[in-house]
């Protein structure tokens, strides 16, 4: 006879606790008791799972996994996504009932491409933050840098222009970043090219690179080899 075959589920964040466990503990929504909780990435739930949103939603209560009594938690509840909601309420992807409890206040950012010095004034904000965490104050962006993030498309939006300025930093030996030293996939013919010096990352070899990044991790870390 072969053994029978056990099927482990896992249960939402905010219940508290996960099938199998020997005890529960509060979840995320006990912790947000009295203030915001925040959902990122809504649209991206699986149906089985918004159906227990909808009911947190409504009902504000909840229970914690193998508890025999729910509690009623007074927040807030904000919730983000990059999806389109409405389209995936159409294939029958979003459950568009939970979409109506949500959009009762609807705030629609637009893509970081369509936000004008917003570019630049970020791209200033993360220079400063990435260099103060690699140890490389006074870390500024030319003219042809600024010129070379305005123009390009930004399909990742803010957090990939974050993971640009940070690897700017990382590969900077010189105060000034120039656009060379901007790396950014996928331009298109109108779009500001980087003009390779004799010193530009365009012109490394890979070992190069590496011994760049190798010689300032060292530095960041005072020379920690294990850190």
């Amino acid at each position: 006879m072969n053994p029978a075959k056990h099927s482990r589920t896992s249960s939402p964040p905010w219940t508290g606790s996960n099938t199998g466990a020997t005890e529960s503990k509060p979840g995320l929504v006990e912790a947000a008791e009295g203030g915001t909780l925040f959902l990122d990435e809504v649209g991206e739930l699986p149906l089985a799972v918004q159906a227990q949103l909808l009911q947190l939603i409504e009902h504000k209560t909840v229970q914690r996994l193998g508890g025999l009594r729910t509690r009623t938690i007074p927040m807030r509840i904000i919730a983000a996504t990059n999806r389109d909601l409405d389209a995936l309420t159409d294939d029958g992807t979003f459950r568009q009932d939970l979409l109506y409890r949500l959009k009762v206040l609807f705030l629609e950012l637009p893509p970081l491409r369509a936000r004008g010095d917003d570019v630049r004034l970020l791209a200033e904000h993360f220079l400063q933050v990435f260099s103060q965490k690699y140890a490389t104050k006074g870390n500024r962006l030319a003219p042809s840098a600024v010129a070379a993030l305005s123009h390009y498309s930004w399909p990742g939006n803010v957090r990939e222009l974050a993971h640009v300025i940070e690897r700017a930093v990382l590969l900077s030996d010189q105060p000034m970043i120039g656009s060379d030293l901007i790396v950014l996939p996928g331009r298109t013919g109108g779009e500001v090219q980087a003009d390779p010096g004799e010193d530009s990352v365009a012109n490394l070899t890979l070992e190069e690179v590496e011994q760049r990044l190798i010689t300032r991790a060292l530095a960041v870390s005072r020379g920690n080899v294990s850190d």
